[in-house]
C-alpha cells in the first residue's frame, strides 16, 4: 500500500516508497565530514599579493660625466619604506649590461669618452616578483680637452740646432697632436711636440710660442709658452 503526504504549504511531496525529492533548490554548503571535498572561494588577495609600487621619475647626475666620475641615480617611487620591497638596478654601457644588484652607482673609469650610460631601476617584492621597472635617460661620457703640462721643457742645443720638447696631456687618455700657431722665425714644431730652432736663425732673448693642441675625437686647445735664450751660439 503506497501513502502520500501531502505539504502544499511546503510544496514538497514525498514518499514513502524512497522516491527521490523534490522541492525549491537549496545553496550547496561546504561538506566538513571525513573524507570530503571542500572547495574554497577567495574573496581577497594576500598582503603579498596587494603589495603595488611605481615609479615617478629617474635621473642620472651628473648630467655630463667625465671618465674621473661616478654616475648616481636619483629614483623616485612609492611606496618607499614598506617592508618586503627592494630596488635592484641594471647598469647598461653601449646597450650592453655591466653590472646588476642593489648599488644605485657606477663608476666611469673603465669606460670610454662618448659610452652612452643609463640605468634600468626595478622595484620587487621579496620573493623577487617585478612590481615596477624603468629605465632612464642616458647620459653621454664627456671628452675634455688636452692640456699643456707646463714649459718647453730640455730646450738646449744640440749641434746646430735647439731642441726641446713641449709637454702636453689628455684626460680622458687620448693620442694628442701639436701644431704650432705662431712663434719665432725658423722654429718649427713636429706634431709630437719636438721643437727645433736652427741655430742660424736664433735671436737671444725672451720669445713666446703658440701651439694648438688636438685629441683624436677633434677636440682642440690652444695656448702660449715662453722662453729665453741668453746665447745662442
Amino acid at each position: 500500500m503506497l501513502v502520500l503526504v501531502v505539504a502544499a504549504a511546503l510544496g514538497v511531496i514525498r514518499c514513502s516508497a524512497k522516491e527521490p525529492a523534490i522541492g525549491p533548490e537549496k545553496l550547496a554548503v561546504a561538506s566538513k565530514e571525513p573524507g570530503s571535498i571542500t572547495s574554497h572561494v577567495r574573496q581577497g588577495a594576500s598582503s603579498e599579493d596587494n603589495l603595488r609600487a611605481w615609479i615617478k621619475g629617474m635621473t642620472l647626475r651628473p648630467a655630463f660625466p667625465n671618465k674621473d666620475e661616478t654616475v648616481s641615480a636619483l629614483l623616485e617611487w612609492e611606496p618607499q619604506g614598506r617592508p618586503g620591497m627592494l630596488v635592484s638596478y641594471e647598469w647598461v654601457v653601449k646597450d650592453v649590461s655591466v653590472k646588476t644588484g642593489e648599488a644605485s652607482t657606477l663608476a666611469l673609469n673603465k669606460y670610454h669618452t662618448g659610452d652612452h650610460v643609463s640605468v634600468i631601476a626595478t622595484i620587487t617584492d621579496s620573493n623577487g616578483k617585478p612590481l615596477a621597472s624603468q629605465r632612464s635617460l642616458s647620459v653621454v661620457i664627456q671628452n675634455r680637452p688636452p692640456i699643456l703640462d707646463g714649459g718647453l721643457e730640455e730646450f738646449a742645443k744640440s749641434g746646430e740646432e735647439w731642441l726641446g720638447h713641449i709637454r702636453v696631456s689628455d684626460p680622458d687618455g687620448d693620442h694628442v697632436v701639436v701644431r704650432p700657431v705662431s712663434g719665432p722665425a725658423g722654429l718649427t714644431v713636429q706634431p709630437d711636440g719636438t721643437v727645433r730652432w736652427p741655430v742660424s736663425a736664433i735671436q737671444p732673448g725672451t720669445h713666446e710660442l703658440t701651439v694648438e693642441l688636438e685629441d683624436e675625437r677633434g677636440l682642440g686647445f690652444r695656448g702660449t709658452l715662453s722662453f729665453s735664450i741668453e746665447e745662442a751660439r
